[in-house]
């Protein structure tokens, strides 16, 4: 078990790679939260690179996760073991002391070794045009 820990328990280069330009390229972004750019940063050795969650408060993570499936691409708003009930703040949110609007706004973004950098291109244009129509659309409100 130790043995194939060791030679596949690791993320695939790619994934790093890929993992590492899309956190550069979110973080690059003033909508991107401070504060998980902040914890990130902390614990750079100690993520899973191909696992990447950002907020856009005030936009609900629900309605962010909604618009970019219809742009064909998938995200969620919880943990991959989430049993989170609507309405309910996500347990590793609550543990970080996020703040309750950037936890309800929480996407997460996973790429895989099959992942391309010009998928990932691609969302980041369809992230940046949906969440311009949801800010509009919130400011309204």
């Amino acid at each position: 078990m130790a043995l194939a820990l060791e030679k596949y328990g690791r993320p695939s280069p790619v994934v790093a790679e890929n993992g590492a330009w899309l956190l550069n390229k979110l973080a690059e972004s003033a909508k991107v939260i401070p504060e998980l750019r902040q914890r990130s940063s902390e614990t750079r050795g100690n993520y899973a690179p191909g696992i990447i969650a950002v907020s856009f408060p005030p936009i609900p993570g629900e309605v962010l996760a909604r618009v970019l499936s219809e742009s064909g691409y998938a995200v969620s708003t919880g943990s991959a073991c989430s049993h989170n009930k609507k309405g309910k703040l996500p347990k590793t949110m609550v543990a970080m002391n996020v703040p309750k609007d950037i936890a309800t706004g929480m996407i997460r973004i996973s790429i895989g070794p099959a992942t391309s950098r010009e998928e990932l291109i691609g969302f980041l244009k369809a992230l940046k045009m949906n969440v311009g129509i949801l800010e509009k659309a919130v400011s309204k409100l």
